[in-house]
């Protein structure tokens, strides 16, 4: 569940996609324990948006694995800073933090993306990239 709960908050801000989503459903059905079950049939039984808002109610309630949501948010994050110029993935690394759920946000490495960028205003590209870097290998 974690990793549709990652989805869910990169949908939040606009970055997510349905691709990605069904990829992560269709591998948590071959995998998921029955108590699941039931979740995984009522977003199935919605399109793209309504799952993503039926995540993001649960999310808040939920109990997240920290290790799980974080190497499948890391991997995502990835990704993205594979694509895009430094100063615009950092402003989005600052973004998802916000995102997250608040039993997250003053964890490492999560809480690492809320400053991350503060680098940049300083001209200091180095110290942004070592930071993200950390973040994105954290659980590697």
């Amino acid at each position: 569940m974690d990793e549709l709960f990652v989805e869910a908050v990169l949908y939040s801000m606009g970055i997510s996609n349905p691709k990605g989503y069904q990829e992560v459903l269709n591998t948590l059905w071959e995998s998921a324990p029955s108590e699941l079950e039931p979740i995984l049939l009522d977003l199935e039984a919605l399109k793209y948006k309504g799952a993503m808002d039926y995540l993001l109610a649960l999310l808040e309630g939920s109990t997240i694995d920290e290790a799980v949501f974080g190497k499948h948010l890391t991997k995502r994050l990835r990704e993205l800073y594979e694509l895009l110029p430094l100063a615009d993935f950092a402003k989005i690394a600052y973004i998802v933090w916000a995102h997250l759920p608040q039993s997250l946000r003053d964890h490492d490495p999560f809480y690492i993306l809320s400053y991350a960028d503060d680098c940049l205003s300083y001209g200091d590209e180095a110290r942004c990239r070592e930071l993200l870097e950390e973040v994105m290998n954290y659980y590697s």
